[in-house]
Formats: C-alpha cells, sequence, structure tokens
C-alpha cells in the first residue's frame, strides 16, 4: 500500500497524469478535496461495520476509501471506464485485499441500475458526490420508484453532495417545490453543511451543501385511502405554471371540494393538503 492522499491536489494531478486521465465536465466530475466535508459525509451517513454501502460516482476513490475504512460492505457505481481503472488501482494502492473482499465496482449508469436485481438488501445506505444535473432523477430512481412498484429494496439513508441551491430548494418549509415534495413523502430531508466551490478540483461555478435524507418506514401519505400515482400526478399539474394561483392550473371544483384555496399558488400546499386533492372523485381532476 502507498501513502497516495486523494484530497492533495498535486498526488490527484499526478494519479490522472498517470492513467493519462481528467475530469470530464460532460459528467460532471468534480473531486473532492476538503478533508473536512469528507468526513462530514461519512459522519452524516452513520456508517456501522454490518452496513451495506451504495456509492454512486466514485471517480478517483476518495469516498469510497473512507467508505472502505468503516465497512468491507460496498458497492460502487461508476459509468466512466477511465474512472473504474483509476479508482481501481487507487484502491489497490490504500487496501489490502482482504479489505477489498466485498467491495464490488461495477461498470454501470446508476439510474439503469436494476436494484431489485442487485444483491442491495433493504435499509442500505447510499452515499455519494454526484454530478448537479442528475440529482432528481437519482432520487426518483432510488427512493421514488422504488416505493412506487412497491420494492423492498429501499434504503434507509440518503447523502448526497450537490448544489446548494437544489439543497435548499428541497429543505424550504416556507416555500414547497415538486422535488421538495417528491422526498418529503418518503423521507426527512436535512442539510448537514455547506461546501464551498473551492472544496473541489476543478472547481465548480456554485457552491454545494451535504443533504441527508432519513427515509421514513411508511410514506407520509396513506396509501390504502389515495391513488400514489395520482397524488405525484396532481403535484406535477399544479405546479406547471408555479407562479399563477391554483386556479389556473387544477379545476376550481376540485379546490374547493378539498378545502383549498384556490387563490394559492402550489408551493404553500403541503403534502397533506395534496393527499386530500387526491382523495376527491376523479371526474373533478378533469
Amino acid at each position: 500500500m502507498t501513502n497516495i492522499d486523494l484530497t492533495n491536489i498535486e498526488h490527484i494531478r499526478a494519479i490522472l497524469k498517470t492513467h493519462g486521465a481528467y475530469a470530464k465536465k460532460a459528467l460532471g466530475q468534480n473531486f473532492l478535496v476538503d478533508r473536512e466535508a469528507l468526513d462530514k459525509i461519512i459522519g452524516a451517513g452513520n456508517i456501522q461495520i454490518n452496513d451495506q454501502i451504495l456509492e454512486i460516482g466514485p471517480g478517483l476513490g476518495v469516498l469510497t476509501h473512507e467508505i472502505l475504512k468503516k465497512t468491507p460492505n460496498l458497492t460502487s457505481l461508476e459509468m466512466d471506464p477511465q474512472m473504474i481503472k483509476v479508482v481501481g488501482a487507487n484502491m489497490a494502492n490504500l487496501h489490502t485485499p482482504e479489505e477489498l473482499s466485498n467491495w464490488q465496482l461495477i461498470h454501470t449508469d446508476a439510474l439503469k441500475y436494476d436494484i431489485d436485481a442487485s444483491h442491495l438488501k433493504p435499509n442500505y445506505k447510499i452515499l455519494a458526490n454526484i454530478p448537479y444535473f442528475i440529482t432528481s432523477p437519482l432520487l426518483r430512481h432510488f427512493l421514488k420508484d422504488q416505493y412506487l412498484k412497491n420494492s423492498k429494496t429501499i434504503p434507509s439513508i440518503i447523502v448526497f453532495l450537490i448544489q446548494k441551491e437544489v439543497a435548499e430548494k428541497i429543505t424550504d418549509k416556507r416555500k414547497e417545490s415538486v422535488i421538495g415534495l417528491n422526498i418529503k413523502v418518503f423521507g426527512e430531508p436535512e442539510i448537514i453543511s455547506m461546501v464551498p466551490a473551492n472544496s473541489f478540483h476543478p472547481a465548480p461555478k456554485v457552491d454545494s451543501a451535504i443533504l441527508r435524507i432519513t427515509v421514513h418506514d411508511t410514506p407520509k401519505v396513506d396509501l390504502t385511502k389515495i391513488d400514489i400515482n395520482r397524488f405525484f400526478e396532481l403535484i406535477e399539474r399544479g405546479f406547471k405554471s408555479p407562479r399563477k394561483k391554483l386556479r389556473n392550473n387544477l379545476p376550481e371544483a376540485l379546490l374547493n371540494s378539498a378545502g383549498i384555496d384556490p387563490d394559492l399558488r402550489a408551493e404553500k400546499l403541503t403534502i397533506e393538503d395534496w393527499e386530500r386533492l387526491a382523495q376527491t372523485k376523479s371526474d373533478q381532476t378533469k
């Protein structure tokens, strides 16, 4: 094993040069070089020795390395074939073969990863520094879609390092959003810490935040009383023109029947409000 430091920019440059690799902007590759932020991500995951962890986009392996110090039960999904070689070599340099015996490095697009066909078990955890532009699709794939198809393979904790503005939008309690509601139905999101742009190499143009989602044992809506697909369809329709009043996006008869003020904007409605809307007669949504 060698003493490479994956948070050291000079070490990173040397590693990339050795493998003829580089950070690909199209894939949103920005390598975390902030030790404090790295420790906070690990802490947010509350990783125990027997936990099963899924990592998305390991890149050079800075987070991979820290997870493997906590548990050997790690699966890392990487779609860049170049980074597959780099992270494999880095982990081989930093860990013994025994420490890597349970580590699975899979060359795949995380959005196409078949969760139910995998070895993952209920209550696994997800930790990742993800490309900003796939935040919503990833959360949908690993959380919402799993619930919608009644899968048993649901994570207990998700810790994502994402764009600061998106994290704030998700956690905002005064002004709801589609992505925020999509998450809050299934889990409790909270910002653990802000991470400035200079914590990465190369530095992105915006700051980031560590977002932790503690997944509920059961959704915050009564699935015996509503059609969950209709519930989310109503949310999408309600936010179609978010700056307009609800009466412009949904039938007034539906809103009045549910006791919702038609002059409100969608951002003011709670999960309970949308649940009441979903419980109304279906012919009022036409």
